[in-house]
């Protein structure tokens, strides 16, 4: 697993050179039609001090599509990944490190999960395999999708739970509802 973790940093570092470049700095209004990249002006907004859901509203009314904001509740996002991004980074970049970190952190959770449920052989190939995904993420602007921050409090609470540690598993899986 650490040859495989070691590989996946650096080559998710050497490969995502120009993607840390562009979200290090706020998307021009009207730019963007992704909506990572509204996801990312949220934070920005954020960041200048306008509540979460302003901020949403402001992300996706700049969005080069110009859509209205979502009229259903499935399509809003719940503030609890925002509110991770401003309480540690400064910008996208910081984002970006933070996706890595969990990225790490959650192919640890799988590995130790995939020994107890498919034994040694079964573990490489699985680390393998779901490390291209983080990979992807990492190497495009899919990291800022919404989605994939609720991924890691679902496999670290996974984790806990297969170590029979239900409540601190039940925790950590909400963080990923909110």
């Amino acid at each position: 697993l650490s040859i495989i973790i070691v590989c996946f940093m650096y080559f998710s570092i050497k490969n995502s050179k120009s993607i840390r470049q562009i979200v290090k700095i706020e998307p021009l209004n009207y730019s963007y039609s992704f909506d990572g990249m509204s996801f990312l002006k949220t934070f920005y907004r954020m960041q200048q001090g306008m509540s979460f859901y302003d901020a949403n509203i402001y992300g996706i009314s700049h969005d080069g599509r110009q859509g209205p904001p979502p009229i259903f509740v499935s399509g809003w996002r719940l503030p609890m990944t925002f509110w991770l991004w401003n309480s540690v980074a400064r910008n996208g970049e910081d984002i970006w490190f933070l996706f890595l970190m969990l990225s790490v952190l959650s192919l640890c959770a799988l590995f130790d999960i995939a020994v107890i449920t498919v034994g040694r052989l079964g573990v490489l190939i699985s680390s393998i395999f779901l490390t291209s995904y983080f990979y992807f993420a990492l190497t495009s602007y899919q990291f800022l999708l919404i989605e994939w921050w609720g991924f890691f409090p679902f496999i670290i609470g996974l984790r806990f739970f297969m170590h029979k540690k239900t409540a601190m598993g039940v925790i950590i899986m909400m963080i990923g509802v909110f």
